[in-house]
């Protein structure tokens, strides 16, 4: 990969809504949304089923949703989180997304939404469905997440949310099902490729900066996923190139500064 390709990216600022910006990118279309879905829950859905739905504006703060469908008969919608690191919060984060999905339901007055809502007529909304995927380095537990687990007093609950949380590291996935969908696989075999290199030369280059040790550490992952035929019908592309490095340079912004406060508060 020339380094021209990188032209003015030494002025770019880290922007919390690039997080997962590339995940987005490839995965946010009903092509590779159908072929997603039915890797993950076995189904075997058509890109014809689904309908992008994912919320067009932050939430709250610097909340977005990464990636929901709905389904064509309006039976299912799912939403989709990429994470790379731990958070044990996604329930909380998720029920925020499912209850404003509502509100716009309201908002456009779907299916008289605003008539009905007051009267005895039992209105029909979509089930949620919630996954998270994981592609971090660290070993997690694959337990699915509850909303009740967070109420201060979970006793006789009325309510729960559960998320499905799935360990899409490459390690762990490179002999499982996942090895069919390719895009999946490509997209997990570049982030571990990243992690992997950016970890080697941080260690090797001890006079670069953070987004020297970013382009490095792409350039790397870009070469191994043109070798293994990952992603070629992204990696070619400028804006995939730009993209990545606004990403992880932002990532890599933000665990430096937060090993710099734990480090002051030791």
């Amino acid at each position: 990969m020339k380094n021209d390709m990188y032209s003015g990216t030494e002025e770019l600022k880290s922007n919390k809504q690039l997080k997962d910006a590339i995940f987005r990118m490839i995965f946010n279309n009903s092509d590779k949304f159908a072929e997603l879905y039915n890797t993950i829950t076995d189904s075997n859905t058509k890109a014809s089923d689904w309908t992008e739905s994912n919320l067009d504006s932050l939430v709250i703060a610097d909340l977005r949703n990464d990636i929901s469908f709905i389904s064509n008969d309006r039976n299912v919608i799912v939403f989709v989180e990429h994470q790379s690191t731990i958070c044990k919060n996604m329930s909380i984060r998720l029920l925020i997304y499912y209850a404003n999905k509502i509100m716009q339901m309201y908002d456009s007055n779907e299916l008289n939404f605003t008539k009905y809502i007051y009267t005895n007529k039992v209105l029909k909304i979509p089930m949620p469905e919630f996954y998270v995927l994981y592609f971090g380095e660290y070993e997690i537990e694959l337990k699915p997440e509850r909303l009740s687990n967070h109420f201060i007093n979970p006793s006789n609950s009325s309510m729960d949310l559960e998320v499905n949380l799935i360990n899409m590291n490459y390690s762990s996935i490179k002999d499982s099902k996942y090895t069919n969908n390719k895009t999946l696989l490509g997209y997990s075999f570049f982030v571990n490729t990243f992690n992997k290199y950016r970890k080697k030369f941080t260690k090797e280059c001890k006079n670069k900066n953070v987004d020297d040790v970013v382009k490095m550490a792409l350039e790397t992952a870009y070469k191994k996923c043109r070798d293994n035929g990952y992603l070629l019908e992204y990696i070619g592309r400028k804006e995939f190139v730009t993209m990545a490095m606004k990403e992880f340079t932002t990532a890599d912004l933000i665990q430096l500064r937060t090993e710099e406060a734990a480090e002051a508060v030791a």
